[in-house]
């Protein structure tokens, strides 16, 4: 064991300022668990720097973060309706976490995403970027590579032949 870090008291009670404990009441819209200071989480959306009490518990939040960016790909995969392809194609490849729902971890007006998180179980912030997320050019080249693969549901022509249900190559 080291030693503490002199300053470990002061930076505690600066992050217990800026954060708080659950509101009172508080369940996980997935699981319908009670929060508490266990597995409360807390968002803060960009470009606001504003936080937030997510309406999700820490493990549902962690599982979020692991699986947003493959369960993009595959629902690209295996979608069978051209609106949805049309809508993740138009969206990108995933960086930062978002509530689908968009009712347990809303994004104000104002603000673009969610940029950081933090747990009340360890009192850290951490970034809200997806596990596997790529920037940059390497986004940009992932998107044009995805459209170029299923890129008939951005077409005016049907991406499905009738009674089918699955997109046909373009």
């Amino acid at each position: 064991a080291g030693r503490a870090w002199p300053g470990l008291a002061l930076w505690r009670a600066q992050m217990a300022a800026k954060h708080g404990p659950p509101p009172e009441g508080l369940e996980c819209m997935v699981l319908f668990d009670d929060i508490d200071e266990t597995n409360y989480v807390e968002y803060q959306t960009a470009p606001s720097g504003t936080w937030h009490a997510a309406h999700l518990c820490e493990d549902v939040v962690k599982r979020m973060l692991k699986t947003q960016f493959d369960e993009y790909g595959e629902h690209l995969r295996t979608s069978d309706c051209a609106a949805t392809t049309r809508r993740l194609l138009n969206e990108g490849p995933p960086v930062w976490l978002h509530d689908k729902s968009g009712k347990a971890m809303p994004v104000p007006e104002g603000d673009t995403h969610i940029c950081k998180l933090w747990f009340a179980s360890d009192g850290k912030e951490r970034s809200a970027k997806v596990e596997g997320a790529v920037e940059g050019h390497a986004r940009d080249e992932l998107a044009a590579a995805n459209t170029a693969l299923f890129g008939a549901a951005l077409t005016d022509e049907p991406a499905c032949k009738p009674g089918e249900g699955k997109p046909t190559a373009g």
